[in-house]
């Protein structure tokens, strides 16, 4: 998780490193968390700190060139988006709240 966190607070122009973070939270999530186990409240306490650190990207500086933030950046920040609203999907189903 802690190269994830690095991975997805570097410079706007690194967005393939933040893009493999992302990803990697992705197939965390579309797995129902299970890598961490099956106990509920541990699985919260993860998703907790997922979410913390997909909102990194949302507080970058300003980017060198717009092209770079309009080309890659602002996909990257619509797929995070989607992920939050899995997120929140997972967990209705789940039956808590974060």
């Amino acid at each position: 998780m802690e190269f994830n966190a690095i991975a997805l607070s570097v410079e706007i122009e690194n967005v393939k490193m933040m893009e493999t973070a992302r990803n990697i939270y992705q197939s965390w999530i579309n797995n129902k968390l299970q890598i961490f186990g099956n106990e509920k409240k541990r699985q919260i306490k993860y998703l907790r700190r997922i979410i913390t650190q997909l909102s990194l990207p949302f507080s970058i500086n300003k980017p060198k060139t717009v092209s770079t933030f309009k080309n890659n950046f602002m996909e990257l920040l619509h797929t995070i988006l989607d992920d939050y609203e899995k997120i929140a999907l997972q967990l209705d189903i789940m039956g808590n709240n974060v």
